[in-house]
């Protein structure tokens, strides 16, 4: 077979360095079968290979949620490369797939997700240290019919539900912890020394009330499997959100003093303000 897909196409067979030193073939090139050492005028492709320097500043670069082509242009200025040096765009990719992939379990499909939810679910083999998946997560692709909520912990982190006895047990979300855009539910302790263990970190499609209604009791259920305990909050921090406010009046009772974080005080405080003076005429 002679074509493209041919693995012999274009082969150099035929040594023109290395005659053949008998009087009947002089002029005949030696093949490349015949002992020796042969060379040819060809040249191979250069690849210019990633050294092991320049991979691991690819891994910080990729924690640090820059693109491929991005990384490639920062290793360009900062190991003083070439055109003909530098990794091609393809050789970077290649890699950054690789570490996403399999240190940083990064992915988009929903098949791989709940495998990985599946191989890090909690167990009581599970020691202190070693990350675990809440129970009952819901693992959908983020809309209304399918929600998104997983939580994450450790071991060491869920004994700091015992300092809420005490000190405020906090609870808040953000959106700047997630590139998909959805929230992230923090929940921790506010302590004396004005620092924040954390519990709990869940991943939500949403910031309504099924959500902090699920999460709350995962909590408390690993808490329980872990150190035999029933957790006792004394204080709970929350935000001004409707939902957040629910279910701390349904989930926790009267016995606990709700508290209300100072910025969203004031914040709060300061949009109503605008309100008002926007609502009174001008005479």
């Amino acid at each position: 077979m002679y074509g493209r897909n041919c693995n012999w196409n274009l082969k150099v067979l035929l040594c023109d360095q290395a005659p053949v030193e008998t009087s009947r073939h002089r002029d005949i090139c030696t093949t490349v079968f015949e002992a020796g050492n042969h060379s040819s005028t060809l040249t191979g492709v250069f690849r210019p290979k990633l050294t092991r320097m320049i991979k691991r500043s690819v891994r910080k670069k990729v924690q640090e949620g820059l693109k491929p082509a991005r990384i490639r242009n920062k290793i360009f200025n900062e190991f003083a490369l070439t055109s003909a040096t530098t990794p091609s765009l393809r050789q970077v990719q290649s890699v950054v797939n690789w570490y996403k992939k399999t240190k940083l379990y990064s992915s988009d499909t929903v098949e791989d997700l709940q495998a990985l939810i599946q191989q890090y679910r909690w167990h009581h083999g599970r020691g202190g240290s070693q990350p675990f998946v809440l129970q009952d997560p819901w693992i959908g692709d983020g809309s209304v019919q399918r929600p998104l909520l997983v939580g994450f912990s450790r071991g060491g982190l869920i004994c700091n539900r015992r300092h809420a006895e005490a000190y405020p047990l906090h609870v808040d979300a953000t959106f700047k912890l997630s590139k998909k855009g959805f929230p992230v539910i923090v929940v921790g302790v506010s302590d004396a020394n004005r620092a924040f263990p954390v519990i709990a970190v869940f991943i939500a499609s949403g910031l309504r009330q099924p959500f902090f209604e699920k999460a709350f009791p995962d909590i408390n259920t690993a808490y329980q499997a872990i150190t035999g305990g029933t957790p006792i909050d004394k204080y709970l921090m929350a935000d001004t959100d409707d939902a957040q406010h629910n279910v701390a009046v349904e989930g926790f009772g009267l016995e606990t003093t709700h508290l209300m974080c100072y910025f969203h005080v004031i914040a709060n405080a300061k949009k109503n303000a605008s309100m008002k003076e926007r609502a009174t005429p001008d005479y």
